[in-house]
């Protein structure tokens, strides 16, 4: 209570005490013992009245007694009904909630999971993907103590998300369910595979065969684009050597989104044969990226770079020497720059303009005292001396995948002696490799300007490298496709079409299909003012149904379920039928929930390890309870809990100002006082 108040409360005392007074001794010519009775009854009235007028806060304590919480997460997904332990689940979340004594210690809440998190109900067994950490994370949240334990019944076999045992907090008890045997199995674990390729082009195909077993078998990985075969391969697996990452090159013939199917012949005796298939899909276009390769000398380096370019499809070529001829500049989305001197400044002066992405080779004849005037990106101290200098592949490289082929035993490349500084952040592809000494001086890197992408090789003699790895190859396609891949990246641009929009090829046939775009108006502006539609046809053109996209803040969204597999196509326009954009997706059969027939009972063991927990089998879930209960560690905590509480709340107060009153009226009515 503050200084303030408590000097009101003294003031209020005093003021109705000299109302008290003057009303009943000031003058007063009744000298009976009722006014003595009457007056206290009005001092007390006026009191209480001022008292809740000035309205003083009062403390309060109270105790309560809070319950540790325990949490019991239910897998609610697919597979636990595929694989017939739907009822083994139920009758363990009815062995919890019949265990008076685990009642009484905790207070248990009860969610289910599988793609998302929700307060238990009813269980469907209809969840399309098992997602593990969300449950556990969500729990942290929420009780982010280990004071708070969770049971999570579940066959251990994530789909969805992964699982981060430094975000989880609480001690984890996993009660496994279903089938912990191992069987032999083997699968294709992942496929990666570029979104988008050119026509005629080998695009690479990279794909993870896992083995499970003790025998060593030989299978035959067979890859089909549609009913055509178009890749074949024995693959051995034995107990140690279990795994194998193949990286694959598939042409593309068609152009349109094209559809393969890989496939890894079962193992005798197999019992889960859906994972042994996998599919996946790319989109093949018919747009050629035009490239310039710009010179002043002649080097046999440019013969390299123009033949390994042009070995892809996708690429069209255009050399020129003549820096005097008007280059349209915008008709390419990628310059070679190589060796520039003075000569070069009309052309620097317009890529910079219109701000295209350009790749710069140096070697003895680049002017480096131009260069470092002509662009922003790097400087070198280039001290006119030369130097050889072999090179070593950064395995960290990130920008896109890059093959090993065999750069440390490439011959060295020359450039003159000097070092390098980079104005902004970059990545190095290649470093330098002196005197057999490996360094982090870069050789061949990248970097990124907003929308623009620049490259610098510092070391001619290119045409040596694409000789070797033909001697040891017999074949271009190492050198070539690693050029290309360089190239491809460099060469891409953000497009200004007026509708982007964002779906997969390929959709699992229990998972739902989304579909979002982001409208651009004429300024190339985000617009969600318009009204688009989704028109959804089967693969014979007959209209399945038309949906309107929704906006969700700066972008469109469509959601479709329950389509059966087979192949889609779906056009995207407004109310005026105007098409903006069409494509077509496949739903394959195939459900990702149904390729475990097992447990996984080694996921939920390092769960369990990790988080201090037990991994805890269904007939030992009466042991855990007693566990729990006897458990010194989960206590009921009494919590002291002040109160800071109005005297207005106080309901007697005003029934004790209305006594008073009401009494002070009826005993002057009777004596005559009114």
């Amino acid at each position: 209570m503050t200084t303030i108040t408590v000097l009101l409360i003294i003031t209020a005392f005093f003021t109705a005490l000299i109302i008290t007074v003057f009303q009943y001794f000031f003058k007063s010519k009744n000298e009976g013992k009722v006014k003595y009775w009457l007056s206290l009854l009005r001092f007390l009235s006026v009191f209480l009245i001022l008292i809740v007028l000035i309205n003083p806060s009062i403390n309060k304590t109270s105790y309560q007694l809070v319950k540790p919480k325990l949490f019991v997460a239910v897998d609610n997904s697919q597979s636990i009904k595929f694989n017939k332990n739907d009822s083994i689940v139920t009758s363990l979340i009815k062995q919890v909630k019949n265990s008076k004594q685990l009642n009484s210690k905790f207070d248990i809440n009860y969610y289910s999971f599988g793609d998302k998190i929700k307060v238990l109900d009813s269980l469907t067994f209809k969840e399309k993907a098992t997602n593990l950490s969300l449950p556990l994370e969500t729990f942290s949240e929420i009780a982010p103590i280990s004071k708070s334990p969770i049971i999570l019944i579940s066959d251990g076999n994530q789909t969805a998300g992964t699982l981060d045992y430094t975000n989880i907090k609480n001690t984890v008890f996993p009660v496994i369910v279903g089938d912990t045997t191992t069987f032999e199995d083997i699968k294709i674990s992942n496929v990666n595979v570029n979104a988008t390729t050119n026509i005629d082009n080998n695009f690479p195909v990279e794909l993870f065969i896992n083995y499970d077993g003790k025998l060593s078998v030989t299978k035959k990985l067979t890859i089909y684009n549609g009913k055509k075969l178009v890749f074949s391969k024995e693959i051995s697996l034995t107990r140690t050597d279990n795994s194998k990452n193949l990286l694959i090159y598939l042409k593309a013939a068609q152009k349109g989104n094209q559809y393969f199917k890989a496939t890894i012949e079962p193992i005798n005796n197999e019992k889960n044969k859906l994972n042994n298939t996998a599919y996946f899909s790319t989109k093949v276009i018919d747009n050629p990226t035009k490239i310039a390769i710009i010179s002043t000398i002649k080097h046999p380096d440019i013969g390299a770079l123009k033949n390994a370019i042009e070995s892809k499809k996708q690429f069209k070529i255009t050399l020129t020497n003549n820096l005097n001829k008007n280059i349209n500049i915008s008709d390419y989305q990628l310059y070679i720059l190589y060796q520039p001197d003075v000569k070069f400044n009309a052309i620097f002066n317009k890529i910079n303009n219109l701000n295209k992405n350009y790749f710069i080779i140096s070697g003895l004849h680049t002017n480096w005292n131009y260069l470092n005037k002509a662009q922003n990106y790097f400087t070198k101290n280039d001290l006119q001396k030369s130097e050889k200098f072999e090179c070593f592949l950064n395995e960290d490289y990130s920008k896109f995948n890059v093959k090993n082929i065999d750069f440390t035993n490439f011959s060295p490349l020359t450039s003159n002696f000097g070092n390098f500084k980079f104005n902004q952040s970059y990545q190095t592809l290649l470093f330098k490799k002196i005197n057999g000494i490996e360094t982090k001086q870069p050789l061949l890197s990248t970097l990124n300007d907003g929308n623009r992408k620049v490259a610098l090789l510092s070391g001619e003699g290119l045409w040596r490298w694409r000789m070797q790895s033909f001697a040891k190859n017999k074949t271009f396609i190492n050198f070539d496709n690693f050029i290309a891949s360089l190239i491809q990246y460099l060469s891409g641009e953000k497009t200004k079409n007026s509708i982007k929009v964002t779906a997969k090829p390929i959709y699992n046939t229990n998972e739902k299909v989304e579909i979002s775009a982001i409208y651009f108006n004429e300024n190339f502006e985000i617009d969600t003012r318009n009204k688009i539609w989704l028109t959804l046809f089967d693969e014979h053109q007959k209209q399945i149904k038309k949906i309107p996209f929704t906006v969700n803040e700066d972008q469109y969204k469509v959601f479709i379920s329950n389509l059966k597999s087979g192949n889609y196509w779906y056009v995207i326009s407004d109310k005026n039928q105007h098409i903006y954009y069409k494509n077509n997706f496949k739903i394959t059969n195939f459900n990702i929930e149904e390729q475990f027939q097992n447990s996984n009972t080694k996921n939920l063991a390092v769960l369990a390890k990790n988080t201090n927990g037990k991994l805890i089998y269904p007939n030992e879930l009466g042991d855990l309870i007693t566990n729990l209960v006897n458990n010194d560690n989960y206590q009921v905590i009494q919590n002291k809990v002040k109160i800071n509480e109005s005297l207005i709340n106080y309901k007697w107060i005003l029934f004790l100002i209305a006594l008073f009153l009401s009494v002070e009226w009826f005993v002057r009515k009777y004596i005559g006082k009114m």
